[in-house]
């Protein structure tokens, strides 16, 4: 940990120094206008060219650096993982989204944008997760053609036993009615069911599959989402198939905004970006 806080506090160091010159360059234009016109707008370029091919170059470096710090202390720990992958196409495909019923495939000739993708086990639960980002088109009723993304941690959940289970759950704040209707009424194997519990039943809706056992919501699960759904900001959409648990938390994120003008402290480091995943392994555990 003190090598990687070492190594950052090195980089922004050095994107200080980037920071710095092309001010130097502005303020060295102001004279120069009254003196050499030419000069002056040289120094101007100079100034942008600075800005534009080493100042935010180095500052998309830094970033990265700080979110790959950030996630090994925390949720490549709990996970017990090695590493953590900023670009996506590891652990995560359009198929994922496809096999999940969560959301309809993303837009033709479009592609799910999957990065930061973190694989490890965590009470004896596989976990893998990332930053994922789909685009959907849809009609309004106006008929005009709409744009929606959806963007959020998706986190894929192989269970160590067949569940039995084949269900999703989805807050209908989550996505667009226009689209949520279209989609499902394409998955005639789900039906909708009220939800055994009113607080819930208010935002969530739950559509068991014609295979699945239950047909309901045990009281265990009920209660793990319920934790769920109170903590986190985002909205929650689950699905469940036999050994498969597939979670999308719209409007959460593994990586986060750095402030590259704030100098970063050794526990800034420690900051959890997702405390979600506790709340995702209990509800995947009472699954069984």
């Amino acid at each position: 940990m003190s090598d990687s806080f070492s190594d950052i506090q090195q980089q922004h160091n050095q994107l200080r120094m980037f920071a710095l010159a092309p001010a130097v360059c502005l303020v060295l234009a102001i004279p120069l206008v009254f003196f050499n016109i030419k000069a002056a707008f040289l120094a101007i370029a100079l100034a942008a060219l600075i800005h534009l091919l080493v100042f935010r170059p180095q500052a998309r470096k830094y970033e990265s650096a700080v979110n790959q710090a950030c996630l090994q202390a925390t949720v490549c720990r709990m996970l017990d993982a090695d590493s953590v992958s900023e670009t996506g196409g590891n652990f995560f495909r359009e198929q994922t989204i496809t096999d999940s019923d969560l959301m309809p495939p993303p837009a033709d000739r479009t592609r799910p944008l999957f990065c930061w993708q973190i694989q490890g086990k965590r009470k004896g639960l596989s976990v893998s997760l990332c930053d994922a980002t789909i685009l959907h088109k849809y009609s309004s009723l106006s008929g005009k053609e709409r744009v929606h993304y959806s963007s959020g941690v998706w986190a894929h959940i192989k269970l160590p036993k067949d569940s039995g289970r084949y269900f999703l759950v989805i807050d209908e704040a989550a996505m667009p009615a226009a689209i949520w209707d279209t989609h499902i009424s394409q998955k005639p194997q789900y039906r909708r069911t009220p939800i055994n519990d009113p607080e819930l039943a208010e935002r969530l809706a739950f559509y068991p599959s014609a295979e699945d056992e239950m047909q309901q919501l045990s009281d265990s699960f009920l209660q793990s989402l319920k934790r769920l759904v109170n903590y986190t900001p985002g909205y929650v959409a689950v699905s469940v198939r036999g050994t498969q648990m597939d979670v999308f938390i719209n409007g959460r994120f593994l990586s986060r905004k750095i402030k590259v003008s704030q100098e970063l402290q050794p526990n800034d480091l420690q900051f959890d970006p997702f405390p979600e995943l506790s709340y995702l392994t209990t509800l995947a555990a009472a699954l069984s």
